[in-house]
């Protein structure tokens, strides 16, 4: 728990700086401790050792397994990206090429998750589908801040 809180905590607290989290977690103290995004990392990260399974062997296995298939689907996007961007190539031979990177590594992503069983896809589904309405929130967060800067 330890290790995951300080690595997330600046990774939260750069984000934020970012405007991708809440402004108030990129706030630091004097020396540059961002306290707030390692108080708040620090109570995710407990509750999901709390939360999750009896042993801290099957706790950390199930964040790892998690992790991973999320991961995948970022590669997987990845993938659709390179697939869409092809077009852009200057020569047949590179849109081919880049096509044929993005299929077939796009046919590994999907095989990693498909064989990653029934258990980590349902918890990595319930892990995006929590997510969406928070990323949906954050969009519209900028929409009003866009517009309360265009009023004044």
């Amino acid at each position: 728990v330890g290790s995951v809180t300080l690595v997330s905590a600046e990774t939260t607290r750069a984000s934020a700086a970012m405007s991708y989290f809440p402004r108030w977690l990129s706030v630091t103290r004097a020396d540059g401790t961002p306290v707030r995004a390692l108080i708040v990392m620090g109570l995710i990260a407990s509750a999901a050792v709390l939360l999750t399974r009896s042993s801290l062997n099957q706790q950390f296995t199930l964040m790892i397994d998690v992790s991973t298939v999320l991961s995948v689907f970022v590669y997987l996007y990845c993938c659709v990206a390179l697939f869409r961007i092809s077009g852009r190539a200057e020569t047949a031979r590179g849109r081919l090429a880049a096509r044929f990177c993005a299929v077939t590594a796009g046919l590994f992503c999907v095989g990693v998750v498909i064989g990653s069983g029934k258990m980590l896809l349902i918890s990595s589904a319930a892990f995006i589908a929590a997510t969406i309405p928070l990323w949906a929130l954050y969009l519209l967060g900028l929409k009003i801040a866009a517009a309360r800067t265009a009023d004044a």
